[in-house]
């Protein structure tokens, strides 16, 4: 398309007088019983609507930061237990999305609701700095009555940390900007906000765990709680740790890569080791997934060496949360133990 007028003295445009007409795709798959989705999908760029409302996914794929042109996203009404961590990427004051529609879904939960919140089922976030500063106040007041429940406690204290970081987002705007209006979001609450995380789970070089600790993707269907810890994130990495693959590791990318990797598990002698089983379903996963890419450092990896759910407060449109959603459930995993030192850097950033 031309921007500006052909050139007086030539009668031809120059060319920097045209603009890229790049397609806007929006894609709706309401209503189709799909289990997964093909990869075809992530490698959509110029997709700036995705609708899946209406299916029976249980997990959606981390190749879903690979649609930056991605505007708005609705997954409700699926079997969602969590949420890719790669899909923060796309939110906030950096990202493209705008819209994010979660519910409903069984999302796990980081804590047990009580008293008002659990029954209305729903809080208001305060609209001005003086009602900002007396719901802290107030939070600051449950969290060290020691009569109240531990439940109640954990509630408050997780409310705290979340109103304390709107404060101070609210107070750094200009005041036009930070009180809402009728059709605008506020500016304050446009970026996700970190609440806590469940204790890290490392994995063994075949991809089980190296204690017994819960693991949150082994999680049931009839499991709503998995806690999530207020407490600094610092988990204990193992001394050996090290970013290089081990030889399964590289053994299961090649398998991945195999016009064949569906069969591969068949054609396995019938007293093939679990450990080598498993590697091959997991490549196989991971292909149909479209790949998985550490969130740490960005690696390809197909079996996960350490997971983690994080809870993030992300309601940019609305004043208004329902509890179903106040802290949505991300989960994370990292190619390598030592990539979870990386994890704690980051954390430590957004205190």
């Amino acid at each position: 398309m031309i921007k500006r007028p052909r050139n007086a003295e030539t009668g031809i445009p120059s060319a920097d007088a045209y603009e890229s007409l790049a397609p806007a795709l929006q894609l709706y798959l309401y209503k189709n019983a799909l289990h997964s989705l093909p990869p075809v999908i992530w490698s959509l760029q110029h997709l700036t609507v995705l609708s899946l409302r209406h299916n029976e996914l249980g997990e959606l794929s981390p190749c879903i930061s690979n649609l930056r042109n991605l505007v708005e996203l609705n997954v409700a009404s699926n079997g969602l237990r969590w949420l890719p961590w790669e899909l923060l990427r796309l939110l906030g004051y950096d990202g493209s999305m705008r819209r994010l529609v979660t519910l409903p879904n069984p999302f796990v939960q980081g804590l047990r609701y009580s008293g008002n919140l659990a029954s209305d089922r729903q809080l208001r976030i305060p609209f001005n700095k003086d009602e900002m500063q007396s719901a802290i106040s107030e939070y600051e007041q449950e969290v060290g009555d020691h009569a109240a429940t531990e439940d109640g406690r954990m509630q408050s204290a997780w409310l705290l940390k979340l109103h304390q970081a709107l404060a101070f987002r609210m107070a750094s705007v200009t005041p036009t900007d930070a009180t809402p209006r009728r059709f605008r979001r506020p500016v304050w609450k446009r970026h996700p906000v970190y609440i806590a995380s469940t204790p890290v789970t490392f994995f063994s070089i075949s991809g089980t765990p190296l204690s017994h600790s819960p693991v949150p993707s082994a999680s049931g269907n009839r499991q709503l709680l998995v806690p999530g810890t207020m407490l600094d994130f610092l988990p204990t990495i193992p001394p050996q740790a090290s970013h290089s693959p081990s030889l399964l590791e590289l053994a299961a990318r090649e398998c991945g890569l195999s016009p064949q990797s569906s069969e591969l598990t068949d054609l396995l002698p019938s007293d093939a080791p679990e450990p080598v089983l498993r590697a091959v379903r997991l490549a196989e996963k991971a292909k149909g997934e479209g790949g998985r890419v550490c969130s740490v450092c960005s690696r390809s990896y197909v079996i996960p060496r350490a997971e983690w759910i994080e809870y993030w407060h992300y309601v940019p449109d609305t004043l208004a949360s329902s509890i179903d959603e106040l802290f949505l459930p991300f989960l994370r995993r990292t190619c390598s133990w030592k990539c979870v030192e990386g994890a704690a850097v980051e954390h430590a950033s957004l205190r």
